[in-house]
């Protein structure tokens, strides 16, 4: 649905509001000017619906049209008219009008037809300043004359209205202004309706994450919403303790937690994109944006790992670079504590550790094999195992051996590190004996200072200016 405007307040006027049917709403109303065969102009209220075309005399309906009635739609480029074309079956002249705010009414008619019948609507662009000649007039109609100009239609891609129109109505589903909200986490009394939605940035099987505004300070942050029906495996208490007290240099800090009846709703920062992105942006990270992430990901799992702590879905887009280009590690959707781990994995199928697949324990080391998984995908722009159909995808990375593509040039040690992580065996995976200290002591962050590391000391490698707010 599109916002409505209601420049003439027609939806005061119950005169005409009772005449719209149940699943009707307005679109539009605006001041116009009719042209009629003689070009004389007179005043006219436009009302546009999701179902017809209205047109005024002050409070009077002088036309009535069913939008499915338009044919197309006849432009000048050389002032501001344009014509309404119609179906033969409507008895009564075309529309010939004229308004300075010409785009935005065709805007609002080709969309609002497009929602209606899933098809575009043909407009002709012409030279002429005046239409007369391309108006088909009721006494013209039996004889059916067609006046569309003889040139090429132009056709808006009616695909992302609808892509739009159906974003809406995810959002409205996920999140409604009215429901009664209840804060379990956060340092001002905001309610859930102090943050208006912008746009849906991604859909999980379980979640939907979202971008917001505080419409009290303006700032953007991110939400993530969960069903109560879909998260019963989710420890809220222990995820929101986690959160409130893991002030980590590398982790996304929860900000907010809302609960509504049916939903949870974590509000966190707005950060400068995700991996994914980036790497979708690159094609290949260089060696210098390698060993930066590298570095500052094992700080992290080190630290969580200590707290006994297993993230559980380390993908490339859980992994954000923040305002300052340090990454800020975000979803702990799967977290669980490393001792309660018999409880069902869900995650990506391509980062999935061979033990997940097996059916055992997911521990420490499986973290360790998606950190393989990661970097050999930022590496090489793509993961070592993967394929459409899941299934093959679990085969290749139960039963196929790493391979490093011989034309991309990576550092010799990163690749040792790269098969040590993504050894299918986890009792010889590396980490699996010493936790996260081996992979530290490992010959590829032979140079590193840990102590800066985790100061976030480091200057982060150059990474190209034009990041998008995903």
């Amino acid at each position: 649905m599109l916002n409505n405007f209601d420049e003439l307040h027609i939806l005061r006027l119950p005169k005409i509001v009772n005449t719209f049917a149940k699943d009707e709403f307005l679109q539009l109303s605006m001041k116009v000017s009719k042209i009629n065969e003689y070009g004389n102009k007179h005043t006219r209220y436009f009302v546009l619906t999701n179902k017809k075309i209205l047109l005024l005399n002050k409070s009077t309906i002088r036309r009535k049209v069913l939008l499915s009635f338009i044919i197309g739609i006849t432009i000048s480029s050389k002032s501001f008219e344009f014509i309404l074309h119609f179906k033969n079956e409507y008895d009564d002249d075309d529309l010939r009008l004229q308004t300075e705010s010409r785009s935005r009414l065709i805007e609002f008619i080709v969309k609002t037809y497009a929602l209606e019948f899933h098809i575009p609507l043909a407009s002709y662009q012409v030279q002429d300043l005046n239409l007369k000649k391309y108006v088909v007039y009721k006494q013209d109609r039996n004889k059916h004359i067609c006046k569309l100009p003889n040139i090429k239609p132009n056709y808006l891609n009616y695909k992302p209205i609808m892509e739009e129109h159906e974003n809406s109505l995810k959002m409205q589903q996920i999140y409604q202004q009215d429901t009664e909200s209840k804060l379990l986490f956060g340092e001002f009394l905001l309610q859930l309706r102090d943050f208006e939605l912008k746009k849906i940035l991604c859909e999980g099987s379980i979640s939907q994450i979202v971008q917001i505004m505080n419409t009290k300070t303006h700032t953007y942050h991110i939400m993530k919403c969960i069903s109560k029906e879909d998260c019963g495996w989710l420890n809220l208490n222990e995820f929101v303790t986690f959160e409130k007290y893991s002030h980590h240099p590398f982790l996304i800090p929860l900000e907010y937690c809302f609960e509504t009846f049916n939903k949870y709703y974590f509000i966190m920062p707005q950060a400068k994109c995700d991996l994914y992105k980036k790497l979708d942006e690159l094609k290949k990270f260089d060696q210098k944006q390698l060993l930066f992430i590298a570095q500052e990901m094992v700080v992290v799992l080190g630290d969580l790992h200590n707290k006994q702590i297993v993230h559980g879905d380390l993908t490339l887009e859980n992994i954000l670079l923040d305002q300052g280009y340090h990454i800020a590690l975000c979803d702990f959707g799967y977290l669980r504590r490393a001792l309660k781990s018999k409880d069902q994995f869900y995650g990506v199928a391509e980062y999935t550790p061979p033990e997940t697949i097996q059916n055992k324990d997911y521990q420490y080391y499986s973290d360790y094999w998606q950190l393989g998984i990661i970097l050999y995908e930022m590496a090489y722009g793509h993961p070592p195992f993967i394929d459409y159909d899941q299934n093959l995808t679990f085969d290749y990375i139960l039963n196929c051996q790493l391979e490093f593509p011989v034309p991309i040039e990576v550092d010799p040690q990163l690749k040792d590190l790269l098969s040590k992580l993504l050894c299918k065996e986890p009792t010889k995976r590396i980490g699996y004996q010493m936790g996260i200290s081996e992979i530290q002591e490992h010959e590829y962050f032979k140079n590193t200072n840990w102590k800066q590391v985790y100061d976030r000391q480091l200057q982060p490698p150059e990474f190209e200016k034009k990041l998008k707010l995903f």
